[in-house]
């Protein structure tokens, strides 16, 4: 809980800063169609490896190491 504060407060300072976050960039990718394609594989393909839904032989991730 306290990490996801510091994450939003962050957010809002970076933002009044004009600073680049995270969140800024997510949207920017999501705003083009192109992008919007590859960020949604990229969050499927990391939720699947962090519930473990994916099997160990198909996990791109599981493979770098």
């Amino acid at each position: 809980m306290g990490l996801a504060l510091y994450v939003a407060v962050y957010d809002l300072f970076a933002i009044r800063s004009e600073r680049s976050t995270l969140s800024a960039a997510f949207f920017g990718w999501f705003s083009h169609r192109v992008g919007r394609f590859g960020v949604v594989l990229a969050w499927l393909a990391l939720t699947g490896h962090l519930f473990r839904v994916i099997p160990k032989r198909f996990d791109p991730l599981r493979a770098l190491w």
